[in-house]
């Protein structure tokens, strides 16, 4: 009897997804490896292996640049390791600026950026006034004759009643504003010049300035008398405020705080003494036949005007602004 041979199975073959998946896997173990050995590198031993590892990443890189940049001048170091006079003699000379023999300079673009930036501000008066209702809206009032004036005097009618309020004991009723001019013109400068700061070895920017408009605000209100009772008696009292003319030299430094070394840096804005505000005040006290431009009145608001810019910004008072540094969060 004869016996048939048993058949073996037949190997399995892979499918054409399976090896293309096979492929794709070993391409991306291939590249990983690849990566690894040219890219990576093992956990440094010490710290002393990081830091040569950085120095020498620095060096390459900044051979690197040299090689490219071998065709630009190379400059010297600031002298940030000398004396502040040192610094700011090598900034002169960095800038070509000769303080001596620079002639003063026009600032045209000054007067272009300064008028920018007072029609923003207009424009931005506008824009607030919409949300403010005003009760006197249906008053003839000048200082409703256009848009920019009514807009102005409900912005600084909230202002002036949120300021005063709380603060005068109940002697002094609602402030209406009567007349509001922001002017049409815009200030020129001129003559811009550095000089030889105040402070030790500083730079102080020097430019002249001249203003002239009509600039004016008209207030109404009353004195209240609450004694026996409350708002017993009141006598109306009307101001009105107006400006012609500013003029003078304003000057714009920048150095440390205080003037002491190591303190954070500020800018600096200040006026020279030699101003010129010429402004003129018109008052009414009582009714129609009371008292009308009393000198006094007038005399004592320019003088209170004159007061504060010499306390608030005439040298040596400055107004100054600090300038964040990378310390301050």
């Amino acid at each position: 009897m004869a016996y048939g041979l048993g058949h073996s199975p037949a190997p399995r073959e892979l499918t054409f997804t399976q090896g293309f998946v096979a492929g794709q896997l070993v391409l991306i173990l291939l590249l990983a490896f690849l990566f690894r050995y040219f890219f990576m590198t093992n956990v440094p031993a010490s710290l002393e292996k990081q830091r040569a590892d950085l120095i020498a990443r620095t060096e390459t890189m900044q051979k690197s640049l040299d090689a490219r940049c071998k065709a630009q001048k190379q400059g010297r170091a600031v002298p940030y390791d000398q004396s502040l006079e040192a610094r700011i003699l090598d900034m002169l000379q960095r800038t070509h600026y000769d303080m001596s023999a620079h002639p003063p300079e026009s600032v045209d673009w000054l007067t272009l950026l300064a008028a920018q930036i007072i029609y923003g501000y207009r424009e931005s008066i506008l824009q607030a006034a919409q949300h403010i209702h005003d009760p006197n809206q249906g008053m003839p009032l000048p200082s409703l004759q256009t848009p920019e004036k009514a807009a102005t005097k409900r912005v600084l009618e909230r202002a002036l009643n949120g300021a005063v309020g709380g603060h005068t004991m109940g002697l002094l009723d609602t402030i209406t504003v009567t007349d509001i001019n922001f002017g049409s013109q815009y200030p020129t400068f001129s003559n811009a010049r550095f000089r030889p700061s105040d402070k030790p070895n500083g730079l102080r920017l020097e430019v002249d300035f001249d203003y002239v408009d009509t600039i004016s605000i008209g207030l109404d209100t009353k004195l209240l008398l609450n004694f026996p009772r409350l708002r017993f008696g009141s006598l109306a009292l009307a101001l009105t405020l107006r400006i012609e003319r500013f003029a003078g030299t304003a000057a714009v430094e920048v150095g440390p705080r205080g003037g002491q070394l190591g303190a954070p840096q500020e800018l600096r804005l200040c006026l020279f003494p030699d101003f010129i505000l010429r402004a003129r005040v018109a008052s009414v006290m009582g009714s129609e036949k009371g008292l009308k431009n009393v000198p006094k009145i007038e005399e004592l608001l320019v003088s209170r005007l004159h007061i504060i810019l010499q306390d608030k910004v005439v040298w040596p008072k400055y107004w100054s602004i600090p300038l964040r540094g990378l310390s301050q969060s």
